[in-house]
């Protein structure tokens, strides 16, 4: 590995444990002594970008004393009414970038004006913000909230995992500012009487290349149909991708392309979007003082005893672990508990209330080690993470990049370790040719003695039975709960039976099933590929088909039973080769170019400024539209024959 690292000019040292210690220890007190950050610009004042005082005064109590250079390139900008595309490395403080110049612009609207002088005003949503996860979410409406301290603007939060109703007399409000997620905002304006987004004045997409990723592609799409052209958009990002760039010149009409960098860099530049994303195309911004190790496990075995040598000796404290699956996280938590590790877990498959218990917990510092997915990659910010651990190799630069981004923020020190396997190399190769294309940071290769791997095992072994156990009433548990669950359903349609049949169905946008094929369809992000895919499958079919002729001549001495059994047997496969194939032709349709599928969803699902009649005329309409078409000719005779009557009369 580290020959093949060297040979493609890569700066990689193999040390052992202790001297990786001693080493990373000189490097910080260095840096420490500096007392210098490299992302925030000192020659700047907030107050010199224009920036009110009510908004002043909270960013002093928060102690920001200086903008960062994101901050200073994006705010006089956005000030201005313009449309940004923003690049920057992981916690460079993108999100107060896009927060003040959205606030300061409200802070000038007429209605929030009338509201400043105790007189009455109309309650208008004027800014959306959408975020790919409700951590994410839920973190920017927290950071909002500071800041609306000393003002009157209000601001609402919409995500999964809150209850339906309450978000939707939340939405009635129409409060100034929409925090949300695209499903729960297209799920609200499918199924509510508000139109507010024929009022919106600011779009803001953050992360927003996890954004375009399959399953939220569409939605971004049917709300950027609406607000295209007519309102000030913002994307922003720390990676960009081909998607980025075609949604952007979908969306915004002569944009600002924004990459900042350090002051030992001194580049930053805002020119044409097409040239600069061409320039930039898959770059990925690291932090200077990221330190970057890769951990070579031997075999698949000891991946665990490996985790827990590192938990125990290297990584004490605030440190962040990545999985691949949420199976392989929660047997992790089991056994990190069982040895007495203070820890948590968070992934997909815990309760809202649960999620957002072991965030806090961790930010409290009340747990050492936080065990999580990638839903935990992306904006979130804890100031206190030191370390982060990869489990399994990441997928892609873009994933890793993310991941490792949740530590060394804004010029802090941090330290990212990623597990791979001898077969894994390549991949290895690749991540480190991304991270090194713009960026000058170091990369390490970390060595364990066999002897602690093998100590570190056997207590692995022990635990075994234990954790068996521990699953075996857990899944006891859930299904008490799942029983539970459904003897309460049983008795609220009981109960409630004439209100619940006399509700009206709700609208989706896209439903699971056809959001898991499209995931299916789309793995690897390549939205036409898998036409490709479609011709090998329509080859398997005809060399089946072929087969099935030259068997039958061949077998026609047989007897005439035999022969039916197979024709049987052939017309069943073509029945489930069309089937196939009728599937395969509505997933085509789905994953066309973006101007088509926006020319398909042109449905008016989503109120416009047209179309002000309420949602039942327009599904009255779509039941009776074949009758209607039946009925044309006749009435069209019908008033011919009435006016040859009245000449005859006359």
């Amino acid at each position: 590995m580290e020959d093949e690292i060297e040979k493609e000019n890569k700066e990689c040292s193999n040390l052992n444990d202790e001297e990786m210690d001693e080493k990373m220890g000189e490097e910080m007190e260095r840096k420490n002594d500096e007392k210098e950050n490299l992302l925030i610009e000192k020659n700047t004042l907030w107050s010199d970008l224009h920036i009110s005082k009510p908004l002043l005064k909270v960013l002093y109590e928060l102690k920001f004393e200086n903008p960062t250079y994101i901050q200073k390139d994006v705010i006089p900008l956005a000030l201005e009414g313009k449309s940004i595309l923003a690049n920057s490395e992981t916690g460079s403080g993108k999100t107060l970038a896009f927060v003040l110049p959205m606030l300061e612009r409200l802070l000038y609207s007429p209605n929030i004006k009338l509201r400043r002088e105790n007189r009455k005003s109309i309650c208008i949503t004027k800014a959306l913000v959408l975020l790919p996860t409700r951590e994410l979410a839920m973190q920017c409406y927290e950071v909002i909230n500071n800041l609306i301290k000393y003002s009157p603007i209000t601001c609402s939060l919409f995500c999964g995992g809150i209850d339906s109703k309450e978000q939707e007399n939340e939405y009635k409000k129409k409060k100034d500012i929409f925090v949300c997620t695209p499903g729960r905002i297209l799920d609200l304006l499918l199924n509510s009487s508000n139109d507010f987004i024929n009022f919106l004045e600011i779009v803001i997409f953050d992360e927003a290349d996890k954004l375009l990723e399959l399953g939220f592609k569409e939605e971004c799409l049917k709300i950027l149909d609406v607000c295209k052209f007519k309102k000030q958009i913002l994307f922003f990002s720390a990676t960009l991708t081909k998607d980025i760039k075609e949604l952007a010149n979908f969306s915004l009409r002569n944009p600002i392309f924004i990459q900042s960098e350090n002051k030992n860099k001194d580049n930053k530049s805002k020119e044409n979007i097409n040239t600069q994303i061409n320039k930039n195309f898959k770059s990925f911004k690291i932090s200077e003082n990221l330190h970057q190790e890769f951990l070579n496990i031997i075999n698949e075995k000891y991946r665990k005893a490996t985790l827990l040598h590192l938990c125990n000796e290297v990584y004490k404290k605030n440190c962040i672990i990545f999985f691949k699956t949420r199976k392989e996280t929660h047997l992790m938590y089991i056994l990190l508990k069982l040895l007495n590790f203070k820890c948590e877990e968070l992934h997909g498959l815990l309760t809202q209330k649960k999620r957002v218990e072991s965030i806090l917990k961790f930010k409290n510092q009340q747990v050492d080690f936080l065990l999580c997915t990638e839903l935990a990659s992306r904006g979130i910010d804890i100031d206190h993470i030191k370390y982060v651990i990869n489990y399994s190799l990441p997928a892609n630069v873009v994933k890793y990049v993310h991941r490792i981004g949740r530590t060394a923020r804004i010029g802090k020190e941090g330290t990212s370790c990623t597990f791979f396997l001898p077969k894994e190399k390549e991949n290895v190769k690749k991540i480190i040719k991304g991270v090194k294309k713009n960026n000058s940071s170091k990369i390490y290769k970390r060595v364990i003695s066999e002897e602690k791997i093998l100590h570190w095992d056997s207590i692995v072994k022990k635990n075994k039975k234990k954790m068996k156990e521990i699953l075996e009433n857990e899944n006891v548990e859930k299904e008490i709960e799942k029983s539970n669950i459904s003897i309460n359903k049983i008795k609220n349609l009981i109960t409630f039976k004439d209100e619940i049949y006399n509700r009206p169905k709700k609208t989706w946008f896209i439903s699971s099933k056809e959001k898991s094929k499209l995931r299916k369809m789309n793995f690897k992000n390549e939205i036409l590929k898998p036409e490709g895919n479609l011709d090998k499958d329509g080859d398997k079919t005809k060399e089946r088909i072929k087969s099935n002729k030259d068997d039958d001549d061949d077998n026609r001495g047989k007897k005439h039973s035999n022969d039916n059994i197979k024709k049987r047997n052939k017309n069943k496969r073509k029945l489930d080769d069309q089937e196939d194939d009728e599937e395969e032709e509505d997933m085509k349709k789905k994953l066309k170019s973006y101007r088509s599928i926006i020319r398909d969803l042109k449905l008016n699902i989503l109120p416009n400024k047209k179309d002000k009649n309420n949602k039942s005329k327009w599904n009255k309409k779509n039941e009776d539209e074949n009758d209607h078409k039946g009925d044309f000719k006749i009435h069209k005779n019908f008033n011919k024959n009435k006016r040859n009557m009245n000449k005859g009369r006359k």
